[in-house]
């Protein structure tokens, strides 16, 4: 999910150019990124691996390369459009525990007792 913190110290280690700003920060969004998939994938969710690549492309690999040509605009417009690919997967992979969701698998818990 997003972190607001990280966020903002990635993107602003990428537009200074502060390898020592963004790194710490990349990396611990990426570990965050990867724990959230590996725990949507055990509860049974598929994983969408085209969007899954999409975001590790443009959060975490063309940042850094794209500082290393010189820019840092392309390397945090990137980074930006990588947090929107995960809020999509982050609001795709939601499920939210309705009134009706509950009672139909509190039913089932019930039936499966008899």
């Amino acid at each position: 999910s997003a972190h607001t913190l990280l966020n903002g110290l990635y993107l602003l280690g990428l537009l200074l150019g502060s390898w020592p700003l963004a790194l710490p920060a990349g990396l611990l969004k990426l570990a965050l990124y990867c724990q959230r998939k590996f725990r949507s994938h055990r509860a049974g969710k598929p994983i969408r691996i085209w969007w899954s690549l999409a975001r590790l492309l443009c959060g975490f690999a063309i940042p850094p390369a794209a500082w290393m040509l010189g820019g840092s605009g392309v390397a945090a417009a990137a980074a930006v459009l990588g947090d929107l690919i995960d809020r999509g997967e982050f609001y795709e992979e939601l499920e939210v525990v309705t009134p009706r969701r509950q009672a139909v698998r509190d039913y089932q818990c019930e039936l499966a007792k008899v």
